[in-house]
């Protein structure tokens, strides 16, 4: 697996899932694999390809990493989530709060 994986890293960069799927094998193999070639200096992280929760390795051949990206500051994610809170509250507030009429019981009329 070890000559494939370098063979497809040799054309362009992938990710650890775009292997998986090419080489139709699990996760665990090519992390596994990446490791050892990453030990041997063969394969290195060429870039990192943002994602909505935390950056994917674009895997090429080489031997020196690329820096890491920076993690979104705290302040950044606590105004996230407080927007996140004000749009929940703002939907909860819209949805009406007065007691539905009970359908079941329509058909008994008061007297």
């Amino acid at each position: 697996m070890n000559d494939r994986i370098l063979s497809m890293l040799s054309h362009n960069l992938m990710t650890t899932d775009e292997l998986r799927k090419a080489l139709h094998t699990t996760r665990a193999a090519v992390v596994t694999a990446l490791a050892t070639l990453h030990g041997q200096g063969l394969v290195c992280i060429a870039a990192y390809k943002p994602t909505r929760s935390s950056p994917a390795r674009l895997w090429g051949l080489g031997n020196t990493d690329a820096p890491k990206p920076k993690i979104k500051n705290q302040e950044h994610r606590n105004a996230l989530r407080r927007e996140r809170e004000r749009r929940k509250r703002e939907l909860l507030e819209s949805i009406p709060t007065h007691p539905r009429c009970d359908i079941a019981a329509s058909w008994i009329t008061p007297r």
